[in-house]
């Protein structure tokens, strides 16, 4: 007999992530309270037996079964695949409904109520096996193509099936093949942007790149159902009725049967599948309840969640909590999801501000307008603001009693205080620095000799990423200095090392700004970057290796490549280092500071301040610091390092034990920064065209200086 434990509630009225409730009247000194509505979602962690490695798929069968595929490791060579089946979703049958020894490692499966198709990765790479109920396992060799980098196989109907992957060429393969003998029965356009794949009655169901639910049929036709405007899906399923059921970090959504619009089932605020380093894998319905399969990326572990509504059931009342950003943030959801489990008496209300239909600049307008008129939200992350006029119009609290608890590194600890008073707090920093080989960079001290060492490689051509001839190394002797894809590239990579020395008490420094402008021109010259055709952005890969999660953007990857000589990231993790070593031939790369107008820059991120005027000061202390604690500052969620020095030593070292690294260097140059710099999004959407101008040849330095301190002039005073 299997058990559930660890029951959490949430109410129905729990929106975008967080709990969204009417408040009462209450005096306004006091902190509010919020109504009660009856009704709300449980959540139930299953238990199943012998602890899986992990859980491939979910299905449900015509005779009221819940199917669930399970995975054991066997040897070093092959797992065992077990399909488990339950009456209820809580006690499961200790024999499973039928098993199979699989070569291999298994990534995925697709599961009906009689086989299952399993993708598994070996020595040899990619390998299907299709396992039917009382037989043995068969393997299917797709045919009529070199496919590899398979990303996924799900049945289509009895007979055929889906998978993605690339071909010898490294271009894009979609088919459908069938199960008899593996060849194409038909060639599907280009798949890769596909999610939310889910077997249907009609054929296989999916969320195109374009957010629109479709039908893929197994002749190959694909039919545009009515609904448009879905985000990247998770996991998804169909029923019996055709409804398309689907989950991402923000809930389980359902679309009707031939219905245009989604409808929120199931909110994910205070439940396991909010955080972004908690990934749905599989999705069920079954006797009134939802079914996830939730994997931890923090841990590698697998979890079987029930997701059932109480009707009857009435939450606490509620204090009302608002938390405030420009844009999301992993961190930030990380926090309000663990912290609103633990503190059922309080509903948060997480705004998202930034959005297409009003600029930036409205949207602090707007901000301002409330603080200096003593109401606002309760938390405000920062991220993208400057906070400086924040801090001296008084409309912060100090937050220095909060932080005192926490050996916070004193370099971002101290960025933001004032007359012994702290009125911002980071729980996260990156580092924008550049990395190459160590004759290379002993030429680069500063922001001048690095535009000559720009200059003294051969120029980067415009190229297109989706070339072949683009992942081809190039000789010594041809291979630039560093990649800039864009004007905007060049403009951000300077400002994230010297926006600090461009306002000063609200004054736009000219000549700091000139040196940036003259920056601009130079490489943007030198790349000829007027006669770039392609429209293309930096394409960033978020690789995860030694239980650390590490962005490598596709400028260091021009490197890897053989293509460009220097590289440069942003450094939000102690692999970094250690994963370029890795995975450049061996060779050891020399890292620091990226250059510009600040020593030792840093990126604060996750910058937190309480409103000097909310009702929920207290609270609002709290709920801040549980972003330092021990358990959240050692979470891995690809936004940032810990501030928490104990939590960054273990970091490093598990970076030094995975790779080899120099601790003394590696803990230097993280623990070494100086200067917190924060770009504010305002002045960096104002700077771009005359970067754009500058970069083409459109414009010369010293104009731009002067338009650009005319056009910032207004924006600054108001700021002020």
């Amino acid at each position: 007999m299997n058990r559930l434990f660890k029951i959490t509630a949430l109410g129905l009225s729990v929106l975008m992530g967080c709990s969204l409730c009417a408040c009462s009247a209450t005096d306004s000194s006091q902190e509010q309270e919020t109504s009660t509505v009856p009704g709300l979602w449980i959540e139930r962690e299953v238990e199943l037996a012998d602890a899986p490695s992990n859980i491939l798929a979910l299905a449900t069968t015509t005779d009221n079964q819940l199917l669930c595929a399970t995975v054991r490791a066997s040897d070093d060579s092959s797992q065992r695949v077990d399909v488990f089946s339950s009456a209820d979703g809580v006690t499961w049958n200790a024999t499973p409904v039928y098993s199979a020894e699989i070569p291999g490692t298994c990534i995925e499966a697709s599961l009906t109520q009689d086989t299952i198709l399993i993708l598994t990765k070996a020595e040899e790479g990619e390998q299907i096996w299709y396992v039917a109920k009382e037989a043995e396992p068969v393997q299917i060799q797709p045919t009529d193509t070199d496919t590899v980098n398979i990303s996924n196989v799900q049945f289509v109907d009895a007979d055929s099936f889906f998978l993605t992957g690339r071909d010898a060429d490294n271009e894009p393969v979609s088919g459908i093949y069938s199960l008899q003998d593996g060849h194409m029965v038909t060639k599907v356009g280009t798949a890769m942007g596909w999610s939310g794949l889910a077997p249907s009655s009609e054929g296989l169901a999916f969320v195109s790149e374009a957010g629109d639910l479709s039908v893929l049929k197994a002749n190959g036709e694909i039919q545009k159902a009515n609904a448009t405007g879905l985000a990247t899906t998770l996991a998804a399923f169909c029923d019996s009725q055709g409804n398309y059921y689907y989950a991402n970090s923000e809930g389980l959504y359902r679309v009707a049967n031939g219905g245009s619009l989604k409808e929120e089932v199931v909110p994910s605020s205070g439940f396991a599948f909010s955080t972004q380093d908690k990934v749905i894998a599989s999705l069920a319905y079954f006797q009134s309840s939802f079914f996830c399969v939730i994997g931890d990326r923090a841990d590698d572990s697998v979890h079987l969640y029930s997701y059932t509504y109480d009707p009857d059931a009435t939450p606490p009342e509620q204090v009302e909590l608002t938390v405030w950003s420009l844009a999301d943030s992993p961190t930030v959801r990380t926090v309000l999801s663990e912290y609103q489990q633990q503190h059922k008496e309080i509903a948060i209300q997480y705004t998202i501000a930034g959005n297409d239909d009003l600029s930036t600049e409205d949207v602090l307008k707007a901000l301002n307008t409330e603080l200096l008129a003593g109401s606002g939200p309760d938390l405000i992350v920062f991220d993208g603001i400057d906070v400086t006029p924040y801090i001296e119009n008084g409309v912060l609290a100090d937050i220095s009693d909060v932080l005192q608890e926490f050996s916070i590194l004193d370099s971002v600890r101290n960025a933001f205080s004032v007359d012994g008073k702290t009125y911002i707090a980071a729980a996260r920093y990156a580092i924008p620095a550049i990395w190459g080989q160590a004759d290379d960079m002993t030429q680069i001290t500063d922001l001048s000799s690095f535009l000559q060492f720009v200059q003294s490689c051969p120029p980067r051509s415009d190229c297109n990423l989706m070339d072949n001839a683009y992942y081809e190394a190039l000789p010594a002797e041809d291979q630039y200095a560093i990649s800039f894809l864009t004007p905007e590239e060049i403009l951000q990579f300077l400002l994230s090392t010297s926006t600090t020395e461009l306002i000063t008490d609200n004054s736009l420094n000219t000549e700091q700004l000139q040196q940036l402008f003259q920056a601009i021109e130079t490489i943007g010259s030198y790349y000829d970057m007027a006669s770039y055709r392609t429209e293309q952005e930096d394409d960033s890969i978020v690789y995860s290796d030694g239980g650390d999660s590490i962005t490598i953007s596709g400028a260091s990857r021009e490197v890897i490549n053989g293509r460009a000589r220097i590289g440069r990231d942003l450094i939000d993790s102690p692999a970094f280092l250690g994963w370029i070593a890795k995975n450049w031939e061996g060779r050891t790369p020399e890292l620091k500071s990226a250059p510009g107008l600040c020593e030792r820059a840093y990126s604060p991120k996750v910058m937190l301040g309480v409103n000097a005027s909310s009702p929920n000061q207290d609270t609002a202390k709290d709920l801040l610091k549980a972003f330092f604690a021990s358990d959240i500052q050692n979470t891995v969620v690809g936004d940032g390092l810990p501030v928490i020095e104990s939590n960054l030593d273990a970091r490093i070292d598990a970076a030094v034990e995975t790779y080899g690294t120099d601790r003394d260097m590696l803990a230097d140059f993280l623990k070494g920064v100086q200067t917190p710099v924060i770009v504010d999004q305002v002045i960096a959407d104002k700077l771009l065209p005359y970067a754009e101008a500058l970069a083409k040849g459109q414009q010369s330095a010293e104009s731009a200086v002067q338009a650009a301190q005319s056009d910032l002039r207004l924006y600054l005073a108001e700021r002020g």
